[in-house]
């Protein structure tokens, strides 16, 4: 305890210079930070994706206004009545944003319904529970994946449905799975927004008090209303088809969606997420190399001019005892204290983020590397940054001293 007592006492020697550099580890710690969380999610989007990067499918996004005013003030809808079902061969999904309430008793949730081929295409790391398949339907029970873990995975509930319409359906369903943190928003990214709702994960801002997110099975919900849920070529689609598609027929379907809008394959993805990548890294790289050599030249200078400023006060404490050795020792915890606070700083930001959203537009996803980088990064200044101050300790000259008991 008497070394960090000793160690503490060269930082309150220079307060203001210290807190300089506190302040300039924690800028340069913040920049590398919100790069590797985006990183961390684009590449994670990517890895949940990859089940469905596999397959046979493309995103759809229209190139032309969705709706239009004609000159008596009517609103129509470009291509409303003509369906993805109807013109594709070999077509198993065709997915957009299809929505309905859910309430169960006094809590609310947007149910997003997805169908059990794209549902079974998600990363199971992704959630905790049973994938969407023929061995756990029930009649009349809509299959449910949400994020709020008051569910219990098996757990029945009674719920009361809105439809597209407004119209109102008594129905019950079954949570199957929760979704897992770390909080992974897809549309995020590039590669996230042209998956569209094909994944989700867990929602980055806590929900409002009673209202949580689900995931509910297209099938499940057709089976209850009686009917099959079509989707016009009016709108941004994830398109799935099956396996036994031939090259000709997937190049038809995707020159006849070219036609009418903008067509992202597996491809085309894959090469967009490692240019985001690129670019975040060429953005965030050189602000955190200039910012950390600034305040890594700094504390090389502080901790320099520190210790040859108390070269009498050290060799006053070989002089009470303390060995060579202790007086390393005072040095490398000096050093260590100096990483310490701006290392708990950065941790604090994180878990404010992560848990009440403080810093969220910096921080898209926070994961076990976030914390431990900067724990590296001081780890290393601990070991390289004492050398010259050491080094400038034992070839200073002392008068009327001796280091050595």
């Amino acid at each position: 305890m008497y070394i960090f007592n000793l160690a503490q006492r060269l930082i309150y020697n220079k307060p203001l210079l210290h807190i300089i550099l506190i302040i300039q580890f924690v800028a340069s710690f913040f920049v590398i930070e919100c790069a590797v969380s985006t990183l961390t999610l684009t590449t994670s989007s990517s890895s949940f994706m990859k089940p469905l990067l596999q397959s046979n499918f493309c995103y759809f996004s229209v190139a032309e206004r969705n709706v239009f005013i004609d000159e008596n003030g009517n609103l129509f809808f470009n291509n409303s009545d003509i369906y993805f079902e109807d013109c594709l061969e070999g077509l198993d999904v065709a997915m957009q944003n299809d929505m309905v309430s859910l309430n169960v008793g006094s809590k609310a949730s947007s149910l997003q319904l997805q169908p059990e081929k794209l549902i079974q295409k998600t990363s199971p790391d992704m959630y905790s529970g049973e994938l969407f398949n023929s061995e756990n339907s029930e009649e009349n029970v809509i299959r449910i994946i949400t994020n709020d873990k008051s569910f219990q995975t098996g757990s029945y509930h009674d719920v009361v449905l809105t439809d597209f319409y407004g119209k109102e359906i008594n129905a019950k369903i079954k949570i199957v799975g929760v979704l897992a943190d770390p909080a992974y928003v897809l549309s995020a990214t590039t590669a996230g927004s042209e998956m569209s709702s094909a994944n989700i994960s867990h929602i980055m801002d806590k929900a409002e008090d009673g209202a949580f997110s689900s995931i509910g099975c297209t099938e499940d919900y057709e089976a209850l209303i009686g009917e099959k849920i079509k989707h016009p070529i009016n709108k941004n689609a994830l398109l799935l088809f099956n396996n036994s598609i031939t090259t000709e027929e997937m190049q038809n379907n995707i020159d006849f969606l070219r036609e009418r809008g903008v067509v992202a394959t597996s491809e085309d993805i894959l090469k967009t997420t490692k240019s985001d990548n690129m670019y975040i890294i060429k953005t965030y790289l050189p602000t955190f190399i200039f910012l950390f050599f600034v305040s890594l030249s700094g504390i090389f200078a502080v901790s320099t001019i520190n210790i040859s400023s108390q070269i009498k006060t050290l060799s006053l404490y070989g002089m009470l005892g303390c060995s060579d050795k202790d007086i390393e020792k005072i040095i490398y915890c000096y050093i260590s204290v100096i990483c310490a606070i701006p290392l708990l700083i950065i941790w604090i930001i994180l878990l404010l983020s992560k848990y009440l959203n403080t810093f969220s537009g910096y921080f898209l996803t926070i994961s076990a590397f976030n914390y431990l980088l900067p724990v590296f990064i001081c780890a290393l200044v601990c070991l390289v940054v004492p050398i010259v101050p050491i080094y400038t300790f034992k070839k200073q000259s002392l008068i009327a001293l001796q280091r050595k008991n």
